[in-house]
Order: structure tokens, then C-alpha cells, then sequence
């Protein structure tokens, strides 16, 4: 604590995952004084000041990857975190440093029988502990991989694999994204010392070439071009649901200027210039399908409405997404009279069935 424990981190706060449920920035000190006795656990790039002591995989050093980075992120827990089942458009690699992962896999051939009912984040809702078969009949017969990793160990995860992960024991590991390649170069292993370390602080990451990657596989979709309505439509910042190719941004990009975006557009653009276009935006926060995260923001609109804050119990029920209308009922019925108006409305308005209490039964 004494090196890094002024350094700022981003930390969750639930172990089973909740993305509706915005995570807040913690003194590392802070966190490691309160992550063994709370469901606390920090998910951030690794900071900066550490990045001199945190190194590269050799097997990532040549070939394409190293060029190609956009994030290394290191998760620390005490144990006992469940992600959410689902699939990131980046190639991984997972490599533990203390404690063990547990992994759930699904190839892109079986992923593409499953749902993502969140398209926001491209993920599905079920219950990793307690799968409805009715309800996800597609599990039944998928064809699946599992990997246990432990300190040492790495593992490589294809982009578009539908994955889900467990962690045991005190947790701490590092992810290295990039962006998918075409090709391993092999003329750029020539002459280099692939089993020197290399520092992440000597790297640089480019948005640009993952930004570039996301958007022509949306145009390879649908035979290699858009129009510019749909484009605008479908790329979207995922936290806010802003439109980020503005007309002027589209001129740029639409090089020979018929109205639609090609792959081959997208391929004459340079990188930076392509960074730029998108505002800035990292590249894991741009949305192809025309969705964004809807609830959190009607959740955070609603909080930030409140004469008094909400706290403790009542604020982690109103995130909750798992949340069954009998819950939802018992919860109000016990705690609904303390709680501001516009909150019990919210969480009435969730319920898959018209509510049998409060209210204006009448109408």
C-alpha cells in the first residue's frame, strides 16, 4: 500500500455480475483495506504506475498482437465472482497471477444458438446459477468447452466466444485485449528476443485498428456496405445511446460518395483519423447494434432525481435485473412506504404483471 495505495482503480460491487449496476472509483488502499470482507472487486486497465512491473506475454510480443493492443485489465477479488455469460468482440488473454478461474465456453458455431437478450453488451440474461431450460431451451444440446486456470497459467479466448467465468480463492489476474487479426505476421518475429520481458509502459494501445475492426465486421454482415440512415442508426455510444457518426463524419468516411460505407472505406481511413471520427470513444463502449444501456441510465437519471439519496438495501433492490415480481412485491410491501414515490413507480413498472398492491387499483 505504501507504493500504489494513492493510484485510483474502478471497482464493482457485486460478485455476480450486474451491469446495470455502475461500478465507482476507489484509492487502491481503500480497496484492498475492504475487498476481503465485502463483495467489492476491482476491475481496471492496469494502472499506470504499475505498468513497469507488469509485462507482456512473450507469446503476444511478435507476430501482430503487440501492435494491436487496446486494454490489459487486471481483476482482484477475494473469490467467489460469477460473470454473466457472455461474448466480447476482441481476442483475450487471461493469465492468473493468484487464485484460479473456472471457465465456461462456447465456440462460434454454438454461441450463434444462443440468445443475447442484452444486446447492449453482448450478454445473456440467464441465471449462470440456476439456468431456466424453458425458458433457454437452447442449452440443452450445446456443444461446450471448460478450462480451470491457475496462478501461472494463461488462456487464450477467441473473439465472439460466449464464455462465463467463476473465480476461487483470493483472485488476481491480467487480460490482454487485441484486436483480431487477419494473419500472424511472422516476418515481424524475425530478429526480435521473444523471451525478453517487455514492460506494458513501453506498449501503447490503438483504438483506432479495434474501432476499424468492430465496423467492418457490421458491413461484412450485410454484404460489405450500409447506407448512412442505417449506420447512424446502428452504431451508437453504448453507455449514453448517442449517434456517433454525425453527416459531417459520414462525408469524410464515404470516400467516393454513393451514400453507403464499404469495408474498403473503412480499410482507407487512417487509424487515427478513425479514433477521431468516433469521438474519442473506447472502442469497447461503441455499439453496433443500435443498442445502449437504457436501464442503468433511466436508473442513474432516476437516483440523480432524488431529494435524498438512496442507500444500502434499497439501491442495490432497485439494480437488481434478476429481481421476480414476488420479490418485487414482498420487498415493496415491507419497505415501500420509506421509499420516495418515483422509486416504488419504477420498480412497479418492471413487474412482468400489472401489481395486486398500492396504488390506484381502480383505474
Amino acid at each position: 500500500m505504501e507504493k500504489y495505495g494513492d493510484i485510483e482503480v474502478q471497482v464493482d460491487f457485486r460478485k455476480k455480475e450486474n451491469r446495470d449496476r455502475p461500478g465507482d472509483t476507489f484509492k487502491m488502499e481503500k480497496f484492498l483495506l475492504n475487498y476481503n470482507a465485502s463483495d467489492i472487486y476491482m476491475v481496471t486497465t492496469v494502472p499506470e504506475p504499475m505498468m513497469e512491473e507488469v509485462y507482456l506475454p512473450s507469446c503476444l510480443s511478435c507476430g501482430g498482437p503487440a501492435s494491436n493492443l487496446q486494454d490489459y485489465v487486471m481483476w482482484f477479488s477475494s473469490g467467489g465472482t460469477k460473470s454473466h455469460l457472455h461474448m466480447d468482440n476482441i481476442d483475450n488473454l487471461m493469465c492468473m497471477i493468484s487464485g484460479s478461474k473456472e471457465w465456461f465456453m462456447l465456440d462460434r458455431q454454438a454461441g450463434a444458438k444462443v440468445r443475447l437478450d442484452r444486446q447492449e453488451g453482448a450478454y445473456c440474461t440467464v441465471d449462470v446459477d440456476s439456468v431456466d431450460m424453458y425458458q433457454y431451451p437452447e442449452f440443452r444440446n450445446l456443444p461446450w468447452w471448460s478450462a480451470d486456470i491457475g496462478p501461472g497459467d494463461c488462456l487464450y479466448v477467441p473473439y465472439a466466444w460466449l464464455h462465463q467465468v467463476r473465480s476461487h480463492g483470493r483472485n488476481i489476474a491480467v487480460n490482454n485485449w487485441w484486436t483480431p487479426l487477419s494473419a500472424f505476421d511472422y516476418l515481424d518475429c524475425k530478429g526480435k528476443d521473444t523471451k525478453e520481458p517487455v514492460p506494458l509502459s513501453t506498449l501503447a494501445f490503438t483504438p483506432g485498428a479495434q474501432t476499424r475492426f468492430i465496423v467492418k465486421v457490421l458491413l461484412e454482415e450485410h454484404g460489405g456496405k450500409l447506407p448512412k440512415d442505417t449506420v447512424q442508426r446502428l452504431v451508437l455510444w453504448e453507455h449514453r445511446g448517442h449517434q456517433l457518426i454525425s453527416d459531417q463524419d459520414f462525408l469524410q468516411m464515404d470516400s467516393n460518395g454513393d451514400g453507403q460505407l464499404s469495408t474498403e472505406e473503412m480499410d482507407q481511413l487512417e487509424l487515427e483519423t478513425i479514433h477521431e471520427l468516433f469521438d474519442g470513444i473506447h472502442p469497447g463502449e461503441i455499439n453496433t447494434m443500435g443498442a445502449w444501456q437504457s436501464r442503468r441510465i433511466a436508473i442513474l437519471e432516476l437516483l440523480e432525481s432524488l431529494d435524498t439519496p438512496l442507500e444500502g438495501e434499497a439501491k442495490e433492490f432497485l439494480y437488481n435485473w434478476q429481481r421476480t415480481d414476488k420479490e418485487t412485491e414482498e420487498f415493496l410491501t415491507a419497505h415501500g412506504e420509506s421509499l420516495p414515490e418515483a422509486v416504488v413507480d419504477f420498480m412497479k413498472s418492471e413487474m412482468k404483471t400489472r401489481p395486486t398492491f398500492g396504488g390506484h387499483e381502480d383505474l
